[in-house]
């Protein structure tokens, strides 16, 4: 199993990236306070006077994560990555490092079970949006799997990713990738360059992305009511 040590240059800014990484890689365990880690499981260390220190054993990936006026100057030597949370959200910063740890052969966890079952999956969803399309699809029984692949879309010049595109839904029997942005208009722009970066990349691969109105659309006509974040 997998060892992901995150360096945090305050206390709990890595908390919530390593909780999707253990729930979307079904990593068992989080450490925290320098223990060290079993099998596998997410490090974290760092944070401030007193923290853990650097874990003894090989990692597989190394992460930095800051914020604030930490520069990547701050951060210790020999990270393999490290990502700004004042320019990224956590679900981007996921991204890329679930790039990089495909790009270093681990995969995230396998197919799901077949439609109808969601209730009983114990499903985390990244927004409400994305639960409801997935229940649309289980009312018709088609099958999908949630965010299954991650894909590098932009590498630096050593090879390494410095960005990552990962695909709501995934629908087996129609080898099709969905991508919901029900994102604001201001924010669309990045990722319609994602997904522009993903195509050229990977060309025959099947990707549809179901914009806004297209979704609210689809809503309105099956007479569901969109569930609004808080």
């Amino acid at each position: 199993m997998p060892l992901i040590a995150i360096w945090e240059s305050s206390p709990g800014l890595g908390e919530l990236l390593a909780g999707l990484i253990i729930r979307r890689f079904d990593l068992s365990e989080q450490v925290v306070g320098g223990q060290a880690a079993g099998e596998g499981g997410v490090f974290l260390w760092g944070g401030g006077p007193g923290a853990p220190a650097r874990p003894e054993r090989a990692v597989t990936l190394s992460v930095g994560v800051v914020s604030g006026e930490v520069g990547t100057d701050q951060c210790p030597d020999g990270l393999d990555l490290v990502v700004n949370l004042d320019r990224f959200d956590v679900h981007e910063a996921f991204d890329v490092v679930a790039g990089a740890l495909a790009v270093r052969g681990v995969r995230r966890r396998k197919g799901r079970p077949r439609s109808g079952r969601l209730e009983r999956r114990g499903m985390v969803f990244a927004h409400p949006s994305e639960e409801e399309l997935a229940r649309l699809l289980d009312f018709y029984q088609i099958r999908w799997e949630y965010e299954p692949r991650t894909f590098p879309v932009r590498l630096d010049t050593d090879g390494r990713v410095i960005e990552a595109f990962t695909p709501d839904f995934f629908l087996p029997d129609f080898d099709l990738y969905l991508e919901l942005t029900t994102l604001k208009q201001t924010l669309v722009a990045r990722k319609n360059r994602k997904v522009r970066e993903f195509r050229e990349r990977y060309p025959d691969i099947n990707l549809k992305v179901i914009y806004g109105r297209d979704y609210r659309n689809l809503l309105r006509r099956f007479g569901i009511t969109e569930k609004k974040t808080k």
